[in-house]
């Protein structure tokens, strides 16, 4: 759900590999609420507003005045990959890691139940 500004927050969803290799299927029903709930916001933005609000207990006028400035969409793309190679460059240059080269986070990434879901938010370089 990144922001429209200048920084770019995401919000990851992570599977065990036990669930990726023998639950496809739950990782694929998980995904379609997710696209549901998506859908449900951009089509009952004040509705989303009082849930989110009342749940997470803000204030309604706060919540509603900073609505806009999300972007509330599931999506895999190039950005995330980037954004993960950059942190472990920094991890690496700071010392928090004994590691000396960059994961390819691709090994990291299933997109096959995504890309059944919804293929055109998947635009992740592979």
């Amino acid at each position: 759900m990144p922001s429209k500004g200048i920084y770019r927050e995401d919000f990851y969803f992570v599977a065990n590999k036990n669930l990726v290799k023998n639950s496809p299927k739950t990782l694929k029903t998980f995904l379609k609420a997710i696209a549901k709930g998506q859908k449900f916001i951009l089509e009952n933005e004040e509705e989303s507003i009082n849930l989110v609000s009342q749940r997470l207990k803000l204030d309604k006028e706060l919540t509603a005045l900073i609505w806009g400035e999300f972007k509330f969409q599931l999506m895999l793309d190039q950005t995330i990959l980037m954004s993960l190679e950059d942190e472990a460059r920094w991890a690496m240059r700071e010392g928090l890691t004994d590691k000396k080269e960059v994961p390819n986070y691709l090994d990291f990434i299933y997109v096959d139940a995504l890309e059944q879901v919804k293929p055109e938010t998947v635009t992740i370089i592979r």
